[in-house]
């Protein structure tokens, strides 16, 4: 089911909120941090580079938090920086980019 545009916007615009007032209040920055923290440890796509790697598609040797940060760091920026939704069609294209070396 598709949220009405206004919710997304307004949704947005609290996150936007949250995470500027975080830069000036640090037990709020500390509870994004956790949050954060337990999304990249439970979250589901952890498993997926994990069973990736394991597969042999992602190099032995290669940094899970980098590519999870590559994966995440996009749709953070577009909804942040941009200002707007991040982009459905992307995602083909960063989790291509986190399987390859």
């Amino acid at each position: 089911m598709n949220a009405p545009l206004s919710a997304v916007r307004l949704a947005f615009a609290v996150e936007r909120a949250v995470v500027s007032e975080a830069a000036h209040e640090p037990a709020l920055s500390h509870a994004l941090t956790e949050v954060e923290l337990e999304a990249r440890r439970r979250g589901p796509l952890r498993p997926l580079l994990m069973e990736a790697k394991r597969q042999g598609l992602i190099p032995a040797a290669a940094d899970l938090d980098l590519r999870l940060d590559t994966l995440l760091a996009v749709p953070y920026f577009q909804l942040l920086v941009r200002q707007s939704p991040p982009n459905p069609g992307l995602s083909t294209h960063l989790v291509d980019q986190a399987l390859s070396g």
